[in-house]
Formats: C-alpha cells, sequence, structure tokens
C-alpha cells in the first residue's frame, strides 16, 4: 500500500518488521489448505508437539538411552510452560529446529548443522546466539583437518543465506537493514543498545 508510515514503529506497518519470518511462513503455508489462519495455527502447533516429542525420543535414545528418552519427553509434557509450545508461538518450531541442530552438531556432521543453524536464524533473535558455537566448531574441525575446507565452506554459506535473505528484505522495505531490532528497541526504552537482545 502506498500509505505505509515505516517509520511508525507502533502501527502495524512497522510491527509486522518485529517478528522473524520463518513461523508466519510456515503458518501461511499450512494456511493454504484450511483457509482459516486459527485452525491452521492449531493444527501446526500441534502437529509440531507431536514431531517435537518423536524427535527427542529420537535424538535422547541415541545419544543416552531409551528410558532415559522416555523420562525427557514425559517431562516436557508434564513441564507447566511447555503450554508455549503447543501454543500459536514460534517456540515449537525453535525447539524442533534445536533438538535437529543440537544432534548434527554432536554428531559433527556440519552440513546437517548448517541447515538447521540456518533455519534457527530466522525463526528467532535467540537463534542469531547459536552462530558462534557453530562457527568455532566449524573452524576447529577444519583446522584440525577433521573437515576439509572445501565442505566448510559450503556448511557456512549455508547457514547465513536465509538471515542475509532476511536483513535484504529488511533494507530494501524499510532502508533500514537491522529494522526488526530498532521495532523491538522501541518497545524497550533502555540506555543500553542491546537490551531487547538480552
Amino acid at each position: 500500500p502506498t500509505n505505509v508510515n515505516i517509520n511508525d514503529k507502533s502501527a502495524m506497518d512497522g510491527l509486522n518488521y518485529a517478528f522473524f519470518p520463518l513461523y508466519p511462513m510456515l503458518l501461511s503455508f499450512v494456511n493454504l489448505l484450511f483457509h482459516n489462519i486459527e485452525l491452521s495455527a492449531f493444527v501446526f502447533a500441534n502437529f509440531s508437539m507431536i514431531v517435537i516429542f518423536i524427535s527427542l525420543y529420537f535424538v535422547i535414545s541415541k545419544v543416552y538411552s531409551e528410558r532415559l528418552a522416555s523420562k525427557t519427553v514425559m517431562l516436557l509434557f508434564l513441564f507447566p510452560f511447555s503450554i508455549f509450545f503447543r501454543s500459536y508461538f514460534s517456540e515449537n518450531v525453535f525447539l524442533l529446529l534445536l533438538i535437529w541442530f543440537s544432534y548434527f552438531m554432536y554428531k559433527k556432521n556440519y552440513f546437517a548443522s548448517s541447515l538447521f543453524i540456518s533455519l534457527l536464524s530466522v525463526c528467532r533473535t535467540t537463534g542469531l546466539f547459536l552462530y558462534p558455537i557453530f562457527f568455532i566448531s566449524l573452524y576447529k574441525s577444519t583446522a584440525n583437518k577433521k573437515v576439509l575446507f572445501s565442505r566448510s565452506i559450503p556448511s557456512f554459506v549455508i547457514s547465513v543465506i536465509p538471515l542475509c535473505a532476511w536483513l535484504f528484505f529488511n533494507y530494501i522495505q524499510t532502508g533500514n537493514i537491522l529494522y526488526w531490532y530498532s521495532v523491538q528497541n522501541s518497545w524497550f526504552h533502555s540506555p543500553y543498545p542491546f537490551y531487547p537482545l538480552i
């Protein structure tokens, strides 16, 4: 629309940029089937929770034991704040991606890890804090010749493509590559520049 005011961070035009794009994009794909955003979000949240339970059980049983995996899944199900994983928030997508990112990092499979961190970085702001873990581990494995340099470069590139696309989209739409950060910063009035990230 021609009447969009990007400078007004309290209006919907500005607020659209406060949230990372993966969860809304996934919901829009599910909504192609149901044509009702609330029903789509409900189906997606419950389906994601089932996939989270299966994934968590699989990963923990492979790394530790099936008994511990069963206990972990049960504790996650009974944990009071797990309501956020069954609600219309991006926490369920983030947790699912984090489970698989952690598993592939544990296995030192950097290509698969790069796919998951690339999605984590456009799911929630906290996904950005996983980059140092990924980059340092990738660098050490490459320096120790455990991973070929020719394989570490594609992993690096894949890991940053969605984030770069999101930042470029912000720049094209608003003229500010970190517009999402400025919207979130306008919610929290603090003298510390990194307060919204904290």
